[in-house]
């Protein structure tokens, strides 16, 4: 009898160490099994309505063909701006990462947020070498000394499977935590600085 209670006490303690390193053997299962029901959900449409506050501007390669320029496309992006402002938006969150041009060319943004709009940025964070210790940011418009702020977090993680699931709204990223955008926004939106308002 004790050997057998040894034998059954072994054999859970490995099967508890094979499941936390490689995890649930029903773990695919679930996760398709998720992604299945989340589908039907949006077929049927019982997913949840978006804020009727926040408006989405998709801008597209169709819409980029039609601008002759880079310089046109920096204007076009700071007369969109200064739409959005005039019309009361809060933020005017920028979900990508301007990196070409030159100060010249971005002039009619930066006119548009000096004139008073809420913009907030989107950055990213590179892990270089997989060590934490060598972040490099991407921002827009490296070419300034200062980062262009606020700003939030683009990076999300993918699930184990690789499929992108889950948005952390506060990503620790090397030795602390920053915003994501959605939640850099939302403190816009608030009047909120998140250097300063935010602990």
């Amino acid at each position: 009898m004790g050997s057998s209670r040894r034998w059954s006490v072994g054999l859970s303690v490995l099967f508890a160490l094979l499941t936390l390193w490689v995890g649930t053997p029903l773990e695919t299962l679930e996760r398709r099994w998720f992604d299945q029901a989340l589908r039907v959900r949006e077929a049927l449409g019982l997913t949840p309505k978006g804020d009727p506050r926040i408006e989405i501007l998709a801008i597209d390669d169709a819409d980029f063909a039609k601008l002759s320029s880079l310089e046109s496309e920096y204007q076009a992006l700071g007369q969109c701006i200064r739409e959005a402002s005039a019309m009361g938006a809060s933020a005017v969150v920028l979900d990508a990462i301007y990196l070409r041009g030159t100060p010249g060319m971005v002039q009619p943004v930066l006119d548009a947020i000096a004139d008073g709009a809420s913009v907030v940025f989107a950055e990213a964070l590179q892990h270089a070498l997989q060590s934490d210790a060598n972040l490099s940011r991407i921002r827009s418009f490296p070419w300034r000394a200062d980062r262009m702020l606020p700003a939030g977090l683009i990076n999300i993680a993918p699930d184990a499977d690789g499929t992108h699931r889950g948005y952390a709204l506060l990503p620790r990223e090397g030795k602390g935590r920053e915003p994501a955008l959605a939640l850099a926004a939302w403190c816009v939106a608030k009047r909120m600085d998140w250097g300063s308002d935010v602990r």
